[in-house]
């Protein structure tokens, strides 16, 4: 079958998924120019052309792909925008009551001090989705294109570089044969593209495997289970953050759970189950839905009602398992990075700070006219001398440390 025409457009950034790390990153991007050329102009030098922007989004709107609820390290929002609480920030509540409890299928016992990496006071719990759409808001009012309902397909490359996207084919059947309804997907070119679609996304895996970018070990996933439930209002705390672990079935994968409360008496509730177990039955759904069997669950349930429910797979390999950053024409941002910070269970904050990382490479790029792996290699460099890299660093040996299972099966 001949290759169908297609249309075409080109542009000079090019973000590829529309959440917090490329989001942020193009918000940074637009206010680094600008800075970058009022610098310019005072020292009567040549500034940067303002760049043609576009994010694609393959959700039919903005923030319809992430799971409501997040407890967030304000420390890369304040760097992005410090005054972003002034600006209308969709915080719900601050965190100030951090709790580990040691859960049991009777009594839960509360640990009289949070361990360090789940100690989330003055953290800011928030909807993602509220979060990702307010920061397409942000990214607009400057000027930026964002186009939803966009699934990218394809990395496009010439010789060793990459140079856009080709948009997914629409109209075609089971086999990927044309139907009477086809229409082919567009080709994007930039001058570099950057990808922030999150875990294992379509393009990054092309790219990761394409340009043999794979970290030193390989990626190792959990998938958490989210629940969003209205309870009872005598039942609703706001600030309380729990982390906690079902004893003594935890030592089997450390398996854990997260629960925090958000506006209108509601509740979110997550299950994380390894994905690495040797466990042929292992099944994070029915273990998120054991767990709600526990006393302290049914009671916090009790009379509540179940209002959204849904599953994320994340990263936990940490630093050692992250991907080469960059390539020619291309940057990886955000959890397609594997970003996350296993030992935290958190990747927001990780998620802005390599978005900007990424921006303010991108602005050296356009200002030398050079996309190439030599320019765009700084962004690994800003990175190992950022407070990321170095929180990274402290959790380096997390996920191995607690392969403990054989010492209790």
């Amino acid at each position: 079958m001949s290759e169908p025409e297609r249309e075409s457009m080109e542009v000079d950034v090019l973000f590829v998924g529309a959440g917090p790390a490329n989001l942020a990153s193009a918000y940074h991007l637009v206010k680094q120019v600008e800075a970058h050329n009022e610098k310019a102009e005072a020292e009567g030098r040549p500034g940067i052309e303002p760049p043609v922007i576009l994010v694609i989004e393959k959700a039919a709107g903005l923030g319809d792909h992430q799971l409501s609820g997040a407890v967030i390290n304000p420390v890369a929002i304040q760097e992005l925008m410090p005054d972003f609480v002034e600006q209308g920030f969709p915080t719900e509540y601050v965190a100030n009551d951090s709790q580990f409890i040691f859960f049991t299928r009777g009594p839960s016992i509360k640990s009289p001090i949070c361990p360090p990496m789940f100690q989330k006071n003055g953290y800011h719990v928030a909807s993602l989705s509220n979060v990702t759409k307010w920061l397409g808001e942000k990214c607009e009012e400057l000027g930026v294109e964002i186009y939803p309902g966009f699934a990218a397909a394809q990395i496009l490359t010439e010789s060793d570089r990459v140079v856009g996207i080709r948009t997914g084919d629409m109209g075609v059947d089971k086999d990927g044969n044309p139907k009477p309804t086809f229409q082919p997907g567009m080709d994007i070119f930039a001058k570099v593209t950057v990808l922030g679609e999150g875990v294992r996304g379509t393009l990054s895996k092309q790219l990761i495997d394409l340009f043999d970018l794979h970290g030193p070990n390989e990626q190792s996933y959990k998938t958490g289970i989210k629940e969003i439930w209205r309870v009872k209002p005598e039942k609703h705390q706001p600030g309380r953050v729990i982390h906690g672990s079902l004893f003594p079935d935890a030592f089997k994968q450390m398996d854990g759970m997260w629960l925090y409360d958000m506006k209108d008496n509601l509740v979110s509730f997550g299950y994380v189950t390894s994905l690495t177990t040797e466990d042929p039955h292992n099944d994070p759904h029915l273990n998120a839905q054991k767990f709600k069997t526990i006393p302290f669950m049914r009671d916090l349930l009790e009379g509540g009602e179940l209002i959204r429910y849904g599953a994320k797979c994340v990263p936990m390999g940490g630093l050692y398992s992250q991907p080469k950053l960059y390539c020619n024409g291309a940057l990886l941002v955000g959890d397609a990075a594997g970003m996350l910070n296993p030992m935290k269970l958190a990747g927001v904050h990780m998620a802005i700070k390599t978005g900007m990382l990424a921006a303010e490479t991108i602005v050296d790029a356009l200002a030398r006219d050079d996309f190439s792996a030599k320019t765009l290699g700084d962004y690994t460099e800003r990175y190992k001398n950022s407070w990321a890299y170095a929180e990274h660093m402290e959790a380096r040996n997390w996920e191995g440390s607690i392969d403990v299972s054989p010492l209790f099966l």
